[in-house]
């Protein structure tokens, strides 16, 4: 079947979500909209081709040759505390066929393995000879269908493969664009029913959405993806949160928990330039395109699994041995994969921006060390589906030199002599020092009266 051919019938029978709705955005122009108070204030941007003028975004169209920090701003990034820090990939979820259909046919094959396992044991011997002998001579029948179910498959993969834009990296797709927006703006909906957002006017608001604006007109031109998407900003009032991420509509949200972690706003502006990385090169479509392909092969082994293994315990043991074999082997790897794409790219996006790069490895080293002096134990790279502190550092600091060079080719103002990882290294001795200083406390028997 030609590949026109496919795609015709898979926009017959596929769920399509492509809703006429969502084309009138690209008739509409950048502006700054005032919404019920539940969900503040917004900006939108939706473009029917690039116009000329640059990007529209986050704020009333403001000069970035303006302070990006505004007066009232200023003690924004002031140092209130540490807590241990980690970003997020943007929510995940799957079309809502697939999330009624994902779990029904999961237990449709445990129910039915089980039922053919307790059907075949109450078979008679004589029985069991004479099936056996059928399946024998329908051998050729059997390899047959076997075989077309996997090159059907294997064609259906290979009609889905991808290349990122940005990275070249070929990637399995099955989603299409607008199939995820409509998740994502229900996504989008649901959280903000259920947080508090501040206002526009608040410092910490114009600092993450000029901090936006700025890295996005930065890369326009060089990123069509950034056109496909409505960029919003959204910050979330919750200090005890120290989190953002972008959702693939563009709808970025930050926490004031985050902020709070921030030492300066070319921190922030990488954990930024990281999220909206995610959502330029869209990892939550490819994610979820990934996932539901596992879970196709997961119904065909629980399907073995209740039907080979003796008894149902054992058959219960033997499936999250499989779930937990899936997760650590390919689910988790796959995760970090994508959040080290996220942070290679990301740093290019803010080294256009003209941000200073060198915070990246600084954070996360300071990060490390409050992870590493901080009550309790952290969870090890293998069991994270983000990469460890300590990988990220390295990682960084091996791709800083072509970020710096990038930043150079921009015409960007020149960085200080002076390196935020040392700056950083003496944030972390102090923090070794009252660690140990409160260890020998706690170890120092008391003195009998």
């Amino acid at each position: 079947m030609s590949r026109l051919a496919w795609l015709h019938v898979r926009q017959i029978f596929w769920f399509n979500f492509n809703k006429p709705h969502r084309k009138l955005k690209l008739v509409t122009q950048g502006k700054l909209n005032h919404v019920s108070h539940k969900y503040a204030r917004k900006v939108h941007v939706s473009h029917s081709k690039k116009p000329s003028q640059g990007l529209l975004l986050a704020t009333a169209r403001r000069s970035l040759s303006q302070p990006l920090v505004s007066a009232s701003a200023t003690r924004v990034f002031e140092s209130v505390g540490h807590r241990s820090f980690h970003i997020s990939l943007p929510r995940n979820a799957a079309p809502a066929f697939w999330l009624v259909f994902k779990p029904i046919s999961k237990l449709w094959a445990m129910l039915w393995g089980r039922y053919i396992r307790r059907w075949w044991a109450k078979v008679p011997q004589d029985q069991k000879n004479q099936y056996l002998k059928l399946l024998g001579g329908m051998k050729g029948i059997i390899i047959g269908v076997i075989v077309v179910l996997t090159a059907g498959t294997l064609i259906n993969y290979y009609i889905h493969l991808d290349e990122n834009p940005l990275t070249g990296r070929t990637r399995f797709m099955s989603l299409t664009h607008d199939q995820i927006l409509v998740v994502a703006d229900q996504e989008e909906k649901g959280i903000l029913d259920e947080v508090q957002v501040i206002s526009a006017s608040d410092p910490r608001y114009q600092v993450v959405s000029e901090c936006s604006m700025r890295i996005l007109k930065a890369n326009q031109a060089n990123c069509d993806q950034i056109w496909k998407l409505d960029w919003s900003v959204t910050v979330v009032d919750d200090d005890s949160t120290s989190n953002a991420f972008v959702l693939p509509n563009g709808h970025i949200f930050v926490y004031t928990g985050l902020i709070k972690e921030m030492r300066n706003v070319d921190q922030l502006a990488v954990v930024l330039s990281h999220e909206i990385a995610h959502a330029v090169m869209g990892h939550s479509i490819e994610h979820i395109s990934r996932g539901q392909l596992l879970d196709f092969v997961a119904i065909a082994v629980l399907a073995a699994i209740w039907t080979v293994v003796p008894g149902d315990g054992i058959a219960l043991v033997t499936q999250w041995f499989y779930n937990k074999l899936i997760k650590l082997m390919l689910d988790l790897p796959y995760s970090r994969e994508l959040e080290t794409e996220a942070d290679t790219v990301g740093l290019g996006f803010a080294a256009k921006a003209c941000y200073d790069v060198r915070e990246a490895p600084a954070f996360w080293a300071l990060q490390e060390a409050l992870l590493k002096y901080s009550p309790g134990i952290g969870i090890p790279e293998f069991m994270s589906t983000h990469p460890s502190h300590e990988s990220r550092v390295r990682q960084l600091q091996d791709v800083i030199p072509e970020a710096l060079k990038l930043r150079q080719a921009c015409s960007c103002q020149p960085l200080s002599s002076a390196d935020p990882v040392q700056r950083v290294q003496k944030e972390i001795e102090l923090l070794r020092e009252k660690h140990e200083n409160s260890k020998s406390k706690n170890d120092t028997p008391a003195v009998a009266s």
